[in-house]
């Protein structure tokens, strides 16, 4: 967990040298990733596959980077980098890295149609579309277990599916969002749902 902190911290470093700050600001920079309150949470919890994750994302950044300047080039770094955060153990934050690149290169495919023509959008597109594509096929090894289990488990069904009150959702948990104690205590728990002990086992 400790060395990927720390290659965390070398690729902000680096990403921030490739945008032009000083070797003073990237060491700030890099200290600020590591201390941003998400990744603290994910540090004190052990989670130790976010942590994994999140520890490429600057590294994806500076493989993006290369990819502006040169799609042609630099569409298998981003390829490797995205695979390798979608192997590391947790999806969703390699899903959010993914969907956030993708933003960029739609932006930069806007701006290039605008700045240069048909022709250099549809560079960075194709290229960006065999990022994904690549990617997909890489990570399938890691997505298709992932949602075979979710098929065997009760998120399948989804919220709609069962009963709200198994969710703890209605309109007088507005009310509990500001005041804890609104609808009383573990002892004392006024609706059915599964936030109290009590309504859990009435439940039951």
């Amino acid at each position: 967990m400790v060395a990927h902190q720390w290659w965390a911290g070398l690729g902000t470093f680096l990403v921030c040298r490739r945008w032009g700050l000083g070797v003073v600001s990237s060491l700030v920079g890099g200290s600020l990733f590591l201390a941003a309150p998400y990744y603290v949470a994910e540090i004190g919890e052990g989670h130790y596959a976010q942590i994994c994750v999140l520890s490429w994302v600057p590294w994806a950044m500076l493989a993006y980077e290369g990819f502006r300047a040169q799609p042609s080039r630099g569409w298998p770094w981003v390829t490797l980098v995205l695979a390798v955060s979608a192997l590391a153990g947790h999806f969703q934050e390699a899903y959010y890295l993914a969907v956030t690149l993708t933003v960029f290169a739609v932006l930069d495919a806007w701006q290039e149609w605008r700045r240069a023509g048909r022709e250099p959008a549809a560079l960075v597109l194709t290229h960006w579309f065999a990022v994904g594509a690549t990617t997909a096929v890489i990570a399938v090894a890691e997505v298709f277990p992932i949602w075979r289990h979710v098929q065997q488990s009760l998120r399948s069904s989804g919220i709609a599916a069962g009963d709200p009150a198994q969710m703890g959702v209605g309109m007088a948990n507005l009310w509990q969002l500001m005041n804890g104690a609104a609808l009383g205590g573990p002892e004392s728990y006024q609706q059915t749902g599964s936030i109290g002990p009590r309504s859990a086992i009435s439940d039951w």
